[in-house]
């Protein structure tokens, strides 16, 4: 997905993360504290698949709105936001599923779940099939 490492990033040889500052460890917020880890290295890889992606950024962006299921999506489809910026809906589909994929996070509100995903692909696999015939 990118080749950017953060870990090899001058700011990685910090010795603190951010999120003891943030979210203090506390025994009775052990759950929290995983959340708001999990949360922040999600909003990190979200940067960095923008801001390291070989293309347009704004088709980065939507990837990231889409997968992540954020506001700015509402009363969008991901069809018209492509036509919108040039691009073909699978590009913004692949990379938003790609992202989930990479993040262990489930197809967002603005997503095919992955059934109807697997529906589809069987339906179109079905329906070349036959057409070859």
């Amino acid at each position: 997905m990118r080749d950017h490492d953060t870990a090899e990033d001058v700011l990685a040889s910090y010795e603190a993360h951010p999120a003891d500052h943030i979210e203090p460890e506390a025994p009775e917020m052990t759950d929290y504290r995983e959340a708001s880890l999990k949360m922040l290295t999600i909003l990190e890889r979200a940067m960095d698949h923008i801001l390291y992606y070989e293309g347009n950024k704004e088709v980065a962006s939507w990837q990231v709105a889409f997968a992540m299921g954020l506001d700015c999506c509402e009363g969008k489809e991901i069809t018209s936001v492509a036509n919108n910026i040039g691009v073909e809906r699978a590009t913004i589909s692949k990379g938003a599923t790609e992202f989930c994929r990479a993040n262990d996070l489930p197809p967002s509100r603005y997503m095919k779940s992955e059934e109807a995903t697997k529906s589809y692909r069987e339906a179109r696999e079905a329906q070349l099939t036959t057409s070859k015939k």
